[in-house]
């Protein structure tokens, strides 16, 4: 009967290392997927920042390219009124 008891009491402290042990475990495995959602939710927002600033680089380029195209096609236009008017002036010349 001793030993019975002493053999419950040897389960119970093991019993209660384990549980304490387990409890542990988990509050770290808690800790751990704390910091990991951190951690994405910081990755998330840069992902995010660097979007944007692809994005607004982006229209930046898109918007000198425009101006200059629009620049090239006004000295096209530029080019062809002189050429028109060397061409008149020849003509008046006789060349």
């Amino acid at each position: 009967m001793e030993q019975m008891i002493s053999e419950f009491a040897g389960l119970g402290i093991v019993g209660l290392i384990g549980g304490y042990l387990f409890t542990t475990f988990m509050k770290e495995r808690a800790e751990e997927r704390k910091v990991n959602m951190e951690n994405q939710k910081e990755d998330r927002e840069l992902f995010r920042k660097s979007v944007e600033t692809f994005t607004e680089t982006s229209k930046t380029y898109a918007e000198s390219i425009t101006s200059l195209t629009i620049r090239v096609e006004n000295v096209e236009e530029g080019v062809t009124r002189t050429e028109s008017k060397v061409d008149k002036i020849l003509e008046k010349v006789g060349v």
